[in-house]
């Protein structure tokens, strides 16, 4: 990874926004390390009858996610899992650390007043050089996407905070906040990539941790069944996505933002082909954005923890077989 990232010369060249590519990177350390811990207690093996683990606060946590009751009949408290406390640390930590950088960012950006007359665009390594169509993994730092990533960072930090509590004493409890992480990374690639390539890469992250935590609780058929309707209904979306990128370099020879916006006055304006364009580009944000007609996906996906509010009637959580 190159340490000297272009354009030289530019206000923010020498400031800490060098140091922005590990805004996203945060995250993504939070998504490993709660991923592993989930794995750990999902590998443990559980008993023959998972329903005696509910009689034996110890079995909870040595078990994971073989078992749990939302308030069990008989009024004792579930035991939290065992690697709670560390998830609760890392998950909204590595958030909380990537919230700062970006507060630090975004000081600098400030700093830099009217030198900010153009994007600040950081190269951290080729991705697809394939003669004609070459494509870096790249950051692109403006207005627009400095006003993204604080929102993203802002808000996703608070998000973190409230599901200590709100999720605490769910089986899935590392799981949850490795999913969470993991929708707060793409989110970030989304925002901060410099081409289209890079941006669809955060788009579809985006979409398979929706379909992650929407089938969160998927012992339960119709949870499970939610997600993989936000997952086909949102390829649709993808689907546009992908043909306003072909027709871009098609007709400009260049998926990056700054080349598209320099070769843009080539094309005929409201022409049939910028029109076309910008249709494809808008039914995949149809999609992804649940607009009609692609709204279907939605209400079902209410059944995701991170839209439905916490039930009060008791409910039994079973590991299946499979895991």
């Amino acid at each position: 990874m190159h340490t000297d990232l272009p354009p030289t010369g530019h206000p923010l060249a020498d400031t800490v926004a060098r140091l922005a590519w590990l805004i996203p990177v945060l995250p993504l350390l939070g998504f490993l390390v709660n991923g592993l811990l989930s794995l750990r207690a999902a590998a443990t093996p559980g008993p023959a009858d998972p329903s005696a683990v509910g009689h034996h606060s110890g079995d909870h946590g040595a078990h994971g996610e073989a078992h749990h009751d939302h308030g069990s009949d008989d009024g004792h408290h579930a035991a939290r899992h065992p690697a709670a406390g560390l998830v609760s640390l890392v998950g909204p930590g590595v958030l909380l650390a990537a919230f700062g950088l970006t507060l630090a960012v975004f000081s600098a950006m400030r700093g830099a007043g009217e030198g900010m007359h153009a994007p600040y665009v950081m190269t951290l390594f080729p991705w697809m050089p394939t003669g004609a169509l070459s494509i870096d993994v790249a950051f692109q730092l403006d207005q627009l996407s400095m006003v993204m990533m604080l929102i993203i960072t802002g808000i996703g930090t608070l998000i973190h905070l409230f599901s200590v509590g709100y999720m605490q004493d769910d089986p899935g409890y590392p799981r949850y906040f490795a999913y969470l992480n993991l929708f707060v990374f793409f989110m970030l690639i989304l925002v901060m990539g410099a081409s289209y390539p890079l941006m669809f890469v955060g788009w579809e992250g985006v979409g398979l941790s929706s379909y992650l935590l929407i089938g969160f609780w998927f012992s339960e058929q119709a949870n499970a069944d939610a997600g993989k309707k936000a997952f086909i209904v949102n390829r649709i979306g993808d689907f546009g996505m992908l043909v306003a990128m072909f027709l871009l370099f098609a007709n400009l020879g260049t998926l990056s933002y700054e080349g598209v916006r320099a070769g843009a006055g080539e094309l005929a304006f409201g022409g049939a082909l910028v029109t076309a364009i910008c249709l494809f580009l808008f039914l995949g944000a149809t999609g992804k954005s649940a607009q009609i007609p692609l709204f279907v996906w939605l209400p079902d996906a209410m059944a995701g923890p991170t839209r439905s509010p916490r039930s009060s009637t008791p409910r039994r959580w079973s590991r299946p077989a499979s895991t």
